[in-house]
């Protein structure tokens, strides 16, 4: 039976019928005990890949990547990406210690002023995000060998030093695909301080079968991000119709990169 990586027992529910799915395959269940508001849930703490359904009419919701952080005390809270904003959930988490120090997509209801840390959140939904491979390359071979198989992503967006990206993709549950951030520095910097990059999928073995979906984290430092003047990324990538497309990512100013609030059309659910 697959496991699901949702923390959160009580999530969002949204109007649709038709399946999304998340690659099953050798989950590492570590059958802990996650109480949210009373209730219980099964955490993958080793993995992505979770069962949840695809929606028909996706709603928008709140969300945002944050980081598990425990304190002196043992309370569960999170930290965002610009490590000086700091979140405590409405409800008391109890986590395993392995969790901590993971990044998560998390989904939430609100966020009001708390005493003691920034803000308190009230989480609907959150899974532990995969961290993708970011690599400067100099050969046409370097960039093949990454891969060029298509993906879709549905929303992209800074914080911190990190490149976030959700997206969907096909495949199996017989073998982990590879997610890359490449930049071609052949091409040396830009003059317009729009950066080049390409989102690059390797398929591993596996076959393009099921519509599955993914959140990957790139850090952007070994691209150079951290010391360039960059306005904004245009990300390549090949497009389900097997033409390139890009999607457009903008960089906020004063290094300011964690949307607070920013919101999209969700793609998951519990």
């Amino acid at each position: 039976m697959c496991g699901r990586t949702a923390f959160l027992a009580g999530g969002v529910q949204r109007n649709g019928l038709s399946q999304r799915h998340f690659r099953c395959k050798d989950l590492i269940m570590k059958g802990i005990k996650i109480v949210v508001l009373g209730l219980a849930a099964v955490f993958a703490a080793l993995d992505f890949g979770a069962c949840t359904q695809k929606t028909t009419e996706p709603e928008e919701v709140a969300a945002m990547i944050l980081t598990v952080r425990k304190n002196a005390s043992g309370t569960v809270y999170f930290v965002d990406d610009d490590t000086a904003t700091t979140y405590i959930p409405s409800s008391a988490l109890a986590l395993h210690d392995s969790l901590v120090g993971r990044r998560c997509y998390v989904e939430y209801a609100y966020l009001i002023p708390a005493t003691d840390y920034t803000y308190t959140i009230s989480l609907t939904y959150a899974h532990i995000v995969r961290e993708g491979k970011a690599v400067a390359v100099d050969s046409d071979e370097a960039m093949a060998a990454l891969g060029d198989e298509a993906l879709n992503p549905v929303w992209a967006w800074i914080s911190g030093r990190y490149l976030n990206v959700v997206f969907d993709y096909y495949g199996t549950s017989l073998a982990d695909h590879l997610f890359s951030l490449a930049r071609d520095v052949r091409a040396g910097n830009p003059a317009d301080s729009v950066w080049l990059v390409e989102l690059r999928h390797h398929l591993n073995g596996d076959e393009p079968k099921a519509l599955l979906s993914e959140v990957v984290s790139f850090d952007l430092a070994p691209l150079g991000m951290d010391t360039a003047t960059v306005s904004r990324l245009r990300v390549k990538y090949r497009a389900f119709d097997g033409n390139d497309d890009y999607k457009e990512v903008a960089v906020p100013v004063g290094q300011r990169r964690q949307p607070v609030q920013a919101k999209h059309f969700g793609r998951f659910r519990p």
